[in-house]
């Protein structure tokens, strides 16, 4: 698995419109106000994956790149994007927030986890700082809710709080860096806005 940038008009519509049904206020808020445009993308992808077909595939239906292309190892993608996570937390003042629209404040697994935060009753994942194990990057990855699974690469608020409110999230949609997004069905890209941060390059990986 490699990660890739690539220019697509079509991913391009692929990545607004997965953040505008995102499905939670926060995705609305970010809707509002970043422009695609802006950003670069990168897609954690299998090497062989011919790039040139699907897009002409995809142009017919935005949702393909939904589609899975058989050869998505979603382990090692699920790995890749933790480790672009935990380098980006690394930097001062860093923060990512996962969005999980099934999960609710009443879930007694939440009970006691300090890296949920709440909007009302729905839940957020809320990492900040380099002290955020990759592997808990990972486990959060897989906890979200998918199809849009989508992550938030913003900077830090103070942590004093659990409870989210409408200013809160208009932070994370001034302070965006970068978006992660579920894409070839069990793999991820990541928007990236290059003019505000270096990109967070990780190694590939093997398979």
């Amino acid at each position: 698995m490699i990660v890739r940038e690539i220019n697509s008009a079509t991913l391009n519509q692929y990545i607004a419109r997965q953040v505008a049904i995102g499905y939670t206020a926060l995705s609305d808020i970010v809707s509002r106000t970043f422009r695609v445009e802006s950003g670069r993308c990168c897609l954690i992808m299998p090497e062989n994956l011919d790039l040139e077909e699907r897009e002409r595939r995809a142009l017919e239906r935005i949702e393909g790149w939904n589609e899975d292309p058989g050869r998505v190892k979603w382990r090692l993608a699920d790995a890749i994007l933790a480790r672009h996570i935990k380098n980006y937390l690394s930097r001062a003042r860093s923060r990512v927030m996962i969005q999980d629209f099934e999960g609710r404040r009443t879930d007694s697994s939440f009970t006691d986890n300090p890296l949920r935060s709440f909007y009302g009753e729905h839940l957020l994942w809320e990492l900040q700082g380099p002290g955020v194990a990759e592997d808990k990057s990972d486990e959060y990855i897989g906890e979200a809710s998918c199809w849009p699974w989508i992550c938030y690469f913003c900077k830090e608020r103070p942590r004093d709080c659990r409870d989210l409110t409408d200013e809160d999230l208009e932070e994370v949609a001034r302070t965006l860096v970068g978006i992660g997004l579920q894409a070839l069905h069990d793999s991820y890209l990541i928007w990236w806005r290059t003019d505000l941060e270096p990109f967070p390059a990780v190694q590939s990986s093997d398979g």
